[in-house]
């Protein structure tokens, strides 16, 4: 299910998802307003953050971005930039 987030709900989430130690997941699948416009911060938010996954099927996000993300969610928390 859609929550019609886009590329600028991305934005304004982000410094609230960054630092974050206690969220594991984040589920913004089937958000096709999310594009690579975002990818930069995703990233930001996969490595200075605490999530373990973050859901991003159904978006407009390239699979080869998609691949990206997935592989920055793999590295352990300890071994991230987690301000």
């Amino acid at each position: 299910m859609s929550n019609n987030i886009t590329d600028k709900g991305i934005e304004i989430l982000t410094p609230y998802l960054i630092g974050n130690a206690t969220l594991k997941s984040l589920d913004i699948y089937r958000n096709e307003g999310i594009t690579d416009k975002s990818i930069l911060l995703l990233k930001e938010i996969a490595m200075k953050s605490c999530l373990e996954n973050i859901g991003i099927s159904y978006t407009s996000i390239s699979d080869e971005n998609q691949q990206e993300i997935y592989k920055l969610l793999e590295i352990p928390t300890n071994k991230r930039e987690i301000p």
